[in-house]
């Protein structure tokens, strides 16, 4: 296992604010390293002393622990992990401990469901506090899922999905897919692990399970197009359409780019390729023009992909890369990440950087 840069290092990196609190949900990995920072901080132990103690131990949750830290656990074996081509992928060791180096059995996994639905006594978070964790919502912040989903307090939570409230999340990383929902009308908890990265198959058996254990309910599938679902074309949207000009920031650059919306729903990009310099250009970059190859809003939220790549110095020369924008509209500007994926079979790093624009020349 070839050890990662160390929390502190990479949230110096990119643990930029890229929107005001309240503004908009977005999934953040190095969040929930942030959280287990915290935890190890304030408490004093480290977190996956601190996990054990207060977590795994009291709800007998003996096949969990954090990666790297099995305290001695006897007759614990790891599933080999496959990528969706069933090939076995390497051991994988993250900085951010609280999102990707938790091990657990699925039993351990329908427990830790069933603290959650206070089926059996515990001392672990009083009552108010689980329940709060599955309804919180903010009123102020923008949740751009399918109909009325939000995310709570480390859950999401669906007030009515015909006719059950569900609370679930979900994981993913490499060779490894799970999800653990809740049913809390029917004290129903159904987990579903799969040594493997197809998050697709683990969450279409979650949902074939559910119709078995409560045959009268119809889930909306749990899938990757349920998350898109109420995305449109930005040509629904004229509030998008015109040119936005700004920047990305990579490191000390500052990277001239250009959006422009049109009424036919296709969006062009034109940045400056820092990564190129040869002697015909002497030295001056060239702009690089894209068409994007997905371009969706949904409220103030847009999704987008394009075939490019960023000057950053571990981006791997070797493959070609795809930068999938994240922004949300603030009045005339559009602010969020632009993050650089390989486009090959693996998922070998997803590294953000800040962009921002605004309308107009």
């Amino acid at each position: 296992i070839k050890k990662p840069i160390l929390f502190e290092e990479a949230f110096n990196l990119f643990g930029t604010l890229h929107h005001s609190p309240s503004i908009i949900y977005e999934y953040s990995n190095l969040g929930y390293g942030l959280l287990d920072y915290i935890i190890s901080k304030n408490s004093g132990k480290d977190y996956n002393v601190f996990m054990r103690e207060n977590l795994f131990s009291p709800l007998k949750m003996n096949h969990s622990y954090v990666q790297g830290n099995k305290y001695n656990l006897v007759n614990i074996q790891e599933a080999k992990k496959y990528d969706h081509k069933l090939a076995e992928l390497p051991n994988v060791l993250n900085n951010t401990a609280g999102a990707g180096n938790i091990y657990a059995s699925v039993l351990d996994l329908i427990r830790f469901g069933d603290f959650n639905l206070q089926k059996n006594k515990s001392e672990i978070l009083p009552s108010k506090s689980l329940n709060e964790m599955h309804s919180y919502e903010d009123k102020k912040a923008t949740f751009p899922f399918y109909n009325d989903t939000f995310y709570s307090l480390g859950w999401y939570v669906k007030p009515n999905d015909n006719g059950y409230k569900v609370i679930w999340h979900e994981g993913g990383m490499l060779g490894a897919s799970t999800t653990l929902k809740l049913v809390p009308d029917e004290n129903v908890v159904i987990a579903v692990m799969i040594n493997s990265s197809n998050r697709k198959v683990c969450n279409d058996v979650l949902d074939e399970l559910t119709k078995i254990v409560i045959p009268e309910y119809i889930p909306t599938p749990l899938n990757e197009s349920t998350e898109i679902a109420s995305y449109q074309s930005t040509a629904n949207d004229v509030r998008f359409l015109g040119k936005w000009t700004g920047n990305i920031s990579v490191d000390s650059l500052s990277i001239p780019i250009s959006l422009n919306f049109k009424e036919d729903g296709t969006v062009a990009a034109t940045y400056l390729d820092l990564t190129y310099k040869s002697y015909f250009t002497q030295n001056y970059p060239l702009p690089n023009q894209e068409t994007l190859t997905m371009a969706i809003s949904n409220q103030n939220s847009f999704i987008g992909l394009i075939l490019g790549t960023l000057p950053y110095k571990f981006l791997r020369k070797e493959f070609n890369h795809l930068l999938s924008l994240k922004l949300y509209m603030y009045n005339d500007k559009l602010t969020g990440t632009i993050v650089a994926l390989p486009a090959a079979e693996r998922e070998y790093y997803a590294y953000p950087f800040h962009i921002e624009l605004e309308k107009g020349e």
